[in-house]
């Protein structure tokens, strides 16, 4: 029974643990000694002190509402970019669509617990949804929607050239029916190295379960995908590459291009371009050329 609640006051430190508390972090690691030492009475009091002096300093720091900290709300905090495109324009549509219409993307992430195993680990749950919405069409109808639910397990690394190391199990659909129903699975790697100003993101992923809905994604959307970011006097700009890796005439590679203008507080003008396949789910296997402007919040 020690053990037992031993466990859950360690849980309770790591969920509770939002702010860098020198104090309780020392109580903490006090804690850790003794339950590797197999002295659960002590650990137990020091896993207490640590609780409790993390809800002082949360009780303690003033609140400062801004962008970010409205979405950290319960630990919640922003993951891919979340941004509002009220234009875009398509080059090439089909199917009687619209030029014009608007996109937008929400996105968040919810920790689940932080340096359980002491690895500096982190076991995350995330939500990501993205909408291309006919705003210029007479009945204005949501053309796609696409639904990305995830949990992923990340390590990060200090003192080196790679920022972390991510695995993580990833869903997506569109949630239609019959013959515009799109939906896959994936299992995913992906990692994060370079300098404060030029970061690289490559990622590989492997498809897991049914694909009958779409069966040939991987020839449109590829294998994997890298993304470089550049950040220089707060402007951002990155470039995403994708590709089947053919060494061919089916090569399908795609490209994103998006800058992040500063214009106030965490607020960005956001310029979106994208050229290739594998857009959304409905249009995976054809060919779009884009490009819209909107705003961002950054976290």
């Amino acid at each position: 029974m020690k053990v037992h609640w031993m466990k859950i006051f360690k849980l309770l430190v790591v969920l509770i643990a939002i702010l860098n508390a020198k104090t309780a972090n020392e109580y903490y690691q006090k804690a850790l000694e003794y339950e590797k030492n197999g002295d659960s009475i002590n650990a137990m009091k020091f896993y207490r002190l640590a609780y409790e002096n993390k809800i002082e300093k949360i009780e303690q720091k003033p609140q400062q509402i801004t962008a970010s900290s409205e979405l950290n709300f319960y630990g919640i905090k922003p993951y891919k970019t979340n941004y509002l495109m009220p234009v875009s324009y398509t080059k090439n549509v089909a199917n009687n669509r619209k030029n014009f219409e608007t996109q937008f993307q929400i996105s968040a992430l919810k920790p689940l617990f932080y340096n359980y195993f002491g690895f500096n680990e982190s076991l995350n749950i995330a939500y990501t949804q993205t909408s291309w919405w006919q705003t210029s069409a007479n009945s204005m109808p949501f053309r796609e929607s696409n639904y990305q639910p995830e949990i992923f397990a990340q390590i990060d690394i200090k003192n080196s050239i790679f920022n972390y190391v991510k695995v993580g199990y990833l869903h997506e659909s569109n949630g239609k029916d019959g013959m515009d129903s799109r939906s896959w699975d994936r299992a995913y790697i992906q990692t994060k190295l370079g300098p404060n100003s030029l970061k690289i993101t490559p990622r590989l992923w492997k498809t897991i379960g049914n694909k009958n809905e779409n069966k040939d994604i991987t020839k449109y959307a590829g294998h994997g995908d890298i993304s470089i970011e550049y950040k220089h006097n707060n402007h951002i700009f990155t470039t995403m590459l994708k590709s089947n890796f053919h060494l061919s005439k089916s090569n399908k590679t795609s490209l994103q291009f998006t800058w992040h203008f500063p214009l106030f507080n965490e607020i960005y003008g956001y310029l979106h371009y994208y050229n290739g396949y594998g857009e959304n789910l409905l249009d995976y296997d054809k060919h779009t050329n884009k490009i819209g402007i909107g705003l961002s919040i950054l976290k």
